[in-house]
């Protein structure tokens, strides 16, 4: 029921920039079938931490070659979506 998330991104220099996203999320319930009913089982909500990071190399006047990465998940924190397990590293 309660959802949480923040983005900052910080301009280092002006061809440099960082961005931090968190997300944070309640526990929720998902209901598994049986073969004669449904049962509910709870899974504590996702909290992840991303980053990601972006450089410019000025060619021309018009023309300039961007670099991007993004780290995924910095804290390795294991949950689920759905009730399956994220991939983890």
């Amino acid at each position: 029921p309660h959802t949480f998330a923040t983005t900052a991104t910080y301009f280092w220099t002006k061809n440099l920039d960082t961005t931090v996203d968190f997300f944070a999320a309640s526990s929720y319930l998902v209901p598994f079938f049986a073969g004669t009913g449904t049962r509910a089982f709870r899974f504590s909500g996702p909290r992840k931490t991303d980053l990601a990071a972006r450089y410019r190399f000025q060619l021309t006047d018009r023309h300039q070659l961007e670099l991007f990465t993004r780290l995924e998940n910095l804290t390795n924190r294991t949950y689920s979506e759905a009730g399956y397990q994220t991939p983890a590293f």
